[in-house]
This record gives C-alpha cells, sequence and structure tokens, in this order.
C-alpha cells in the first residue's frame, strides 16, 4: 500500500476564470487514483490545496503544503502528486532543491502530465531541471509584463491593483479602448469616514478613540472587504483590528481626495496639477478641518476618550509630562479611598521623580481660578477657516520648468519632433505657473464664535468630562512642581480674545 498526498495550488482563485482550477486539478489526481488503484493500494492521506499562492514562493512556506514538508507531516505520505510541475514551482532553484529534498527523504514526486519521468537518476533529474526553465521564465515574462502594463497605466484613471484605498471600491470600464479597472466610491464605507471625521472634528476624539468605536462595532478594514470581494477568508472569521498607526495614515492621505499615489507618494500630471483618478472623499472645507484636527491630536500628548478628570489640563512641572489620575479602592468600595494626580513618566533616559498632589485640592483650584478669570466671558467656539496656499504646487511646477528646459540643453540628436514636443509641454507648465500665481494665498486658521453663553454657566451645566473639554479648549494647564508648588497657567491672550470676540458679537 502506498500514501499519496495531492498538491493543488493556483496563483488567483478565481472560478470564473478559464483556468486550471483547484477543482479541474483535483479532478485529474482522482481520475489517476483511479488507474493507479487497478494494480496496486493507493491511499490519499491528504490534500494539500493552497489558494492564491504565488507559484514563486518556495514549498516550503506555503500554508498548506508546507505543514506536509515538516518531520512530522512528511511521515504520513510516501508519494506526492501534482498535475504539472509549474503547479509545484515556477522557480527552478525551489523546484530542484526540493527534488533533492525528496529523494534525501527517501520519498517519490509523482508529475502526472509526465509519469515517465524518474527523478533518481542523473538523466532524470537533467531532464526535470530543463523542464523547470520553462515555468521560471514564464514567471519572468508575468513578472515583466506586469511591470509595464503598471507603468503604461500609471499616468491614467486605471487602477494598478492591489487593495483600494478605504472608501473605494474598483469597477470595469472602457479606457482607451481597452477594459480597465478604475476607482469608484463606496456609499457605505464613505459615510464611516465621515462618521470618523465627525468624532474627531466636533466629537473631540483622538485617533485611539476612532480605533476603540470602529473595533467595538466590528467595521472591516479596507483588506478585509478586499478579501471578501474575491471571495477568500477574513483573519479569525472576524477580520483585522483598526490600529491607530493605519487610521492616521487613511485620514491623512491625499488618495481620499481622488489624487491617485505611487509607492504612498501623490501623483502629478506633466502641468504639475494633482492626478485626479476617483471623485474625492471629502470637500475642501471637510479635509481642511479632519487634517486641523489630525495635526492637534498628533502635538497633543493626551487623550480625549475615556478621559481622567482633568486629563489634558494636569501637567508634570519636572518633565512636562501628562499628569495621570490614580485612584486607589479599599475593599468593594465605589467610591476610591485616595485621589491624586501624579507623575508617572518612566519612559524617558532618565526617569522623572514624579509629583504628585490631591486630585480634590486640584480640581478645586482649576474650577475657582478659571471662573475668577473667564466666568463672566462668553463661551467661544472654535471653527476652521480653511486656508488657500499654492507655494508647494508652484515650486513643482517650476521645477519641472527647468527639468524640462534642461532636457533640451542637454539632449543629444534635438530635431523638430523633440522642438513641437517641448513647446507644447512648456506651455502648459507655465499656464499652470501663471494660474498659480495669479491666485490668492491666505492661511488656514481657527475662527472664534460667540456662543452667548457666559463660561460660567456653561460650567454649571456641563458633566465632568463637558468641564474639561471647556478647560482643554481654552488651555488652561495645571502644573504640579510639588506637592505645596504648583502654577495655574491661563493663556494671557484668552480674556482679550475672548473678551474682543464677546464685544464683536
Amino acid at each position: 500500500m502506498v500514501n499519496v498526498l495531492y498538491a493543488e495550488r493556483i496563483s488567483l482563485d478565481r472560478k470564473e476564470r478559464s483556468t486550471d482550477s483547484i477543482e479541474r486539478q483535483h479532478a485529474k489526481l482522482e481520475l489517476r487514483r483511479e488507474e493507479e488503484s487497478r494494480s496496486r493500494a493507493v491511499t490519499v492521506v491528504g490534500h494539500a490545496v493552497d489558494r492564491s499562492v504565488s507559484g514563486s514562493v518556495d514549498m516550503f512556506d506555503r500554508p498548506k503544503l508546507g505543514q506536509w514538508l515538516n518531520e512530522e507531516g512528511r511521515d504520513r505520505w510516501d508519494e506526492l502528486w501534482v498535475t504539472t510541475q509549474d503547479r509545484l514551482s515556477r522557480n527552478d532553484i525551489h523546484f530542484l532543491a526540493f527534488v533533492f529534498k525528496v529523494l534525501e527523504w527517501g520519498k517519490t514526486l509523482v508529475v502526472l502530465d509526465d509519469p515517465s519521468l524518474d527523478l533518481r537518476t542523473p538523466e532524470g533529474r537533467l531532464i526535470a531541471h530543463a523542464k523547470a526553465l520553462g515555468p521560471s521564465k514564464e514567471l519572468a515574462r508575468i513578472r515583466a509584463r506586469i511591470t509595464e502594463s503598471h507603468e503604461t497605466r500609471r499616468y491614467t484613471r486605471a487602477w494598478p491593483g492591489g487593495v483600494p484605498t478605504y472608501g473605494y471600491v474598483t469597477t470595469k470600464i472602457i479606457l482607451d479602448g481597452k477594459p480597465r479597472k478604475v476607482l469608484q466610491l463606496d456609499e457605505y464605507m464613505v459615510s464611516v469616514l465621515h462618521e470618523m471625521r465627525r468624532w474627531m472634528v466636533e466629537g473631540g476624539d483622538t485617533i485611539k478613540g476612532v480605533c476603540t468605536k470602529l473595533n467595538a462595532r466590528k467595521e472591516l478594514t479596507a483588506k478585509d472587504r478586499w478579501r471578501l470581494s474575491i471571495e477568500q477568508p477574513i483573519k479569525n472569521g472576524v477580520g483585522e483590528v483598526w490600529s491607530p498607526s493605519s487610521v492616521s495614515y487613511l485620514l491623512s492621505s491625499p488618495a481620499l481626495l481622488g489624487q491617485k499615489l505611487h509607492k504612498t507618494k501623490p501623483m502629478f500630471n506633466p502641468d504639475g496639477s494633482p492626478l485626479i483618478i476617483a471623485d474625492p472623499v471629502f470637500d475642501r472645507e471637510e479635509w481642511a478641518t479632519l487634517q486641523a484636527a489630525i495635526n492637534e491630536r498628533r502635538r497633543s500628548p493626551y487623550r480625549k476618550y475615556g478621559a481622567s478628570p482633568l486629563l489634558g489640563v494636569t501637567f508634570c512641572g519636572r518633565c512636562e509630562a501628562s499628569a495621570t489620575h490614580v485612584a486607589t479602592f479599599r475593599g468593594e468600595d465605589e467610591a476610591p479611598r485616595y485621589r491624586y494626580y501624579r507623575c508617572t513618566n518612566q519612559r524617558q533616559e532618565k526617569p522623572c521623580p514624579g509629583v504628585s498632589k490631591k486630585a480634590a485640592e486640584v480640581e478645586e483650584i482649576v474650577e475657582r481660578v478659571f471662573l475668577q478669570e473667564v466666568g463672566d466671558i462668553n463661551v467661544a467656539t472654535k471653527s476652521w477657516t480653511p486656508g488657500e496656499d499654492h507655494a508647494e504646487e508652484l515650486a513643482r511646477v517650476r521645477a519641472a520648468i527647468a527639468r524640462l528646459e534642461n532636457e533640451r540643453d542637454t539632449s543629444l540628436g534635438w530635431d523638430d519632433e523633440d522642438e513641437e514636443g517641448y513647446l507644447s509641454r512648456k506651455a502648459r507648465l507655465v499656464a499652470r505657473r501663471n494660474e498659480l500665481k495669479s491666485k490668492p494665498s491666505r492661511p488656514s486658521g481657527w475662527a472664534y464664535t460667540d456662543t452667548g453663553q457666559k463660561y460660567r454657566d456653561a460650567w454649571e451645566m456641563a458633566d465632568e468630562q463637558g468641564k474639561r473639554k471647556l478647560l482643554v479648549d481654552a488651555g488652561v494647564r495645571f502644573v504640579i512642581n510639588a506637592p505645596d508648588d504648583f502654577d495655574v497657567q491661563i493663556p494671557d491672550d484668552i480674556a482679550a480674545r475672548l473678551q474682543a470676540v464677546s464685544l464683536v458679537a
């Protein structure tokens, strides 16, 4: 009796494509088993089915086949059957290395489309090597075609492939006479992105807070949505988690404005304007306020989601780190026995010795001083006023003009056709430069609007986190130098600024 392992592989498992699918490979292997069973006892001990795995991947690194090649797995089979040599590998070096391992283990490799191939003889191995060069060269040709295709489509609306940015899906259209994939907005994902923006801009959430909300309701990431679209399983059945780094990158990516990226960098047309390949998720004002909120979170060392009473207000006077709210409980008491604001910064090279002060004292002092200074002034809310600055794009256009002129000056064999192309390209660049120079330039910034409500009244109506937000927005800081040495810092211009807003209103 011989124990047989089936090895089946396909680079991209798309049932609608005409290809040597997993199902057809399996059918051929089963047919061979039926034929072999007439002359000897054949037991199929397993099926190593690797879907969406490139032929360039070493057999030992494959998710399914690799499990059968370790010491425990290979004790269970005597022969490994595969329909064709390229289903096993398209890399000649990997293939020959595997052949020698099979011989070393005392196993047999059976390739169905060449049943006479005997790898135990030098001649058989030579033939196998010669046959392996075919798939290897084909792999190189495939890679070259893909690279050439990407280069051709790089400056068009066509999507080059891979996972679309969250908010977009691909659809096929006829582009330049050929069917191409392009991006279009996905209504549901766009609604989630706008919700993420509202959490940050209007709700004051941090990036970590946004992640917490997305993970709590099990929102799928762009990669998981893409996996489901090609009928691939998602991680652990529930998908990947949203991380602060991925959310920060997503919400800062120009791809959400419909701009094409190459290696994470924005692409531009020959005239220096952004290369737009899809409708934007956000309009200009929405984008500006979102970027302002993200930049503010990056500058702030504190979080606002699930925060302690004065997080973002209390700081250590020795190392300037945020002071942590620490509470100790006794037994099963719901109320804490002791509460302090304490520096717990141990991340620097020389850890901070730490300072602390009783929380009740800190909160009483902050409230008293804050209301004493600005309690009778109207609350002013911040709103973002988007600016208009074209300096960066203007610099790119001027650099493109300089490169074009240098190309003309240094090129050999410049002819009339080159001159015609040069004049056309330069005319577009000069027109774009002049257009940018004529546009106004004004900085972005926060504008303050009078709410008509006194800070004292707002304080009395607010809950704990609402009071903290009033303090944080006003820029109030309570700096602890020692238990009996502290400083309440209210920006010098806050009273004048807020009073000015009130008078204007």
